[in-house]
């Protein structure tokens, strides 16, 4: 897995942390957002949204959006619960951070 992001965003900052938790490999691409590198041809081929963070899984697919990628790492972990309610907990939470502390 690669994870493209800016070291001075907390959105890529949380996802690289996550990855570490977890113990996942990956290779880390730093993006430096204050020099138009989110614009440049070669990025948008992986995110056309021009945004970090975003990691490409071994297949070629990528996934944007610090909260979906999170979600997705924890996939079958501790940290992402099984049973829907305790999961939707942890949604919740997701939503509060991104959006209410986050701004």
């Amino acid at each position: 897995m690669d994870i493209y992001g800016d070291t001075q965003s907390g959105n890529c900052m949380k996802v690289k942390h996550t990855a570490d938790l977890l113990g996942l490999g990956y290779r880390r691409h730093a993006v430096n957002i204050m020099e138009s590198e989110l614009r440049n041809a070669e990025f948008l081929r992986i995110n056309p949204h021009g945004q970090v963070p975003v990691i490409v899984l071994r297949d070629g697919r990528s996934l944007s959006q610090s909260n979906a990628i999170k979600s997705y790492l924890a996939e079958g972990s501790h940290l992402l619960p099984s049973e829907s309610c305790a999961r939707a907990k942890v949604m919740q939470w997701l939503f509060w951070e991104q959006y209410s502390h986050e701004p």
